[in-house]
């Protein structure tokens, strides 16, 4: 192994390595959002707390507890990163707490995003309800996107069909590039609408 490699794995294993034996499950997860590292790295060392429904159960209660953060906080930072995993993790066990992260006009609308990124990712099928509610022209743009997103990976008609109603009335062309693209994928899977 190139000593560059060796430094690499020793910089990402030295957090985790000075957090006592005491240290709760949910304080060694908080640690590791607290870091600078990349997602690979991230999942890597999260992956080294724990088996995954623990991970999840850890995850789960950060989110809940510090789903108020204020931004340019490492509350914020936790939080951000919590609910992104969740997502990445596919924890179906945090379809509850996401939909109300999603629908929780106190949330900061980036941890909005992610939570309908997130609802998107473990089963959009389930969560489309929240998805489509997530559509609001009055809401958030990239809330709108992401539930787009999770929208275009159903084979539901009354999707394509909400897809293609907010098109129409979609003033941003960004937002609505994402919700045509979005359609476009849900025809070209034999999706109709209604």
């Amino acid at each position: 192994m190139k000593l560059g490699g060796v430094v690499a794995t020793l910089v990402l294993m030295l957090p985790m390595a000075c957090l006592s034996q005491g240290t709760t499950l949910k304080e060694k997860v908080r640690a590791v959002f607290l870091q600078e590292l990349s997602t690979p790295d991230r999942q890597n060392n999260l992956r080294q707390l724990g088996e995954d429904n623990e991970i999840v159960q850890a995850l789960i209660g950060l989110a809940s507890r510090h789903r108020h953060a204020k931004e340019r906080t490492g509350e914020f930072k936790v939080l951000n990163g919590v609910v992104a995993s969740l997502g990445e993790y596919r924890a179906r066990s945090a379809n509850e707490l996401l939909s109300s992260l999603l629908t929780d006009q106190m949330v900061h609308e980036n941890v909005r995003a992610l939570a309908a990124r997130a609802l998107g990712q473990i089963d959009p099928e389930a969560n489309k309800q929240a998805l489509l509610n997530a559509l609001d022209p009055t809401g958030y743009l990239i809330i709108r996107v992401y539930a787009a997103e999770g929208l275009a990976q159903t084979r539901d008609p009354e999707a394509l069909k909400a897809l293609e109603r907010y098109i129409l009335e979609e003033r941003d062309v960004f937002v609505r590039a994402k919700f045509q693209n979005g359609a476009e994928a849900m025809r070209a899977n034999g999706v109709k609408p209604n």
